[in-house]
């Protein structure tokens, strides 16, 4: 097998919440009068933390080498390497947790003893095949209807 290499889908709801909120402040700001200047600065501060999440946003990467591992790279901030022969499970999750999983449609990877990531590929379905074509005894829980008992983990037949 090639390398397989599954974009993160766009978190809209973060980025959408996020515009809103610089959006009110700096609304806020002008009607509370305050100096032009004041508001430039704090609206240049803002541009620059949205276009970092935009641009994290487009860059993470999950990448399923040929050598057996999850390679998850997150533009120049970091990458982390998972060995899929360890892998125990992957199912769907609400769970909110920073993660570089920038959409909130999300998957759990359980792997090791008690390690857990929480990412978000655009085609989970076929990510989850692949793994299992490395690792067989991956638990896919993507392909079950049924919400947990906890509540935080929620499965699709896919």
């Amino acid at each position: 097998m090639n390398a397989a290499v599954y974009k993160s889908k766009f978190g809209f709801a973060v980025v959408g919440f996020l515009t809103v909120t610089f959006a009110s402040i700096l609304a806020f700001m002008l009607i509370q009068g305050e100096p032009v200047e004041a508001v430039g600065s704090v609206a240049a501060v803002f541009f620059l933390v949205e276009s970092l999440i935009i641009y994290l946003n487009f860059s993470i990467e999950y990448v399923i080498s040929a050598d057996g591992y999850l390679n998850i790279r997150v533009g120049f901030l970091s990458s982390t390497s998972i060995d899929i022969r360890e892998i125990k499970s992957v199912a769907k999750t609400r769970s909110w947790l920073s993660s570089p999983a920038p959409s909130l449609d999300r998957i759990m990877i359980k792997y090791g003893r008690s390690g857990s990531l929480i990412i978000s590929p655009k085609n989970k379905a076929e990510f989850a095949r692949d793994l299992k074509k490395i690792n067989p005894e991956i638990d896919n829980q993507l392909d079950i209807g049924r919400f947990s008992d906890e509540g935080t983990t929620q499965q699709f037949s896919v």
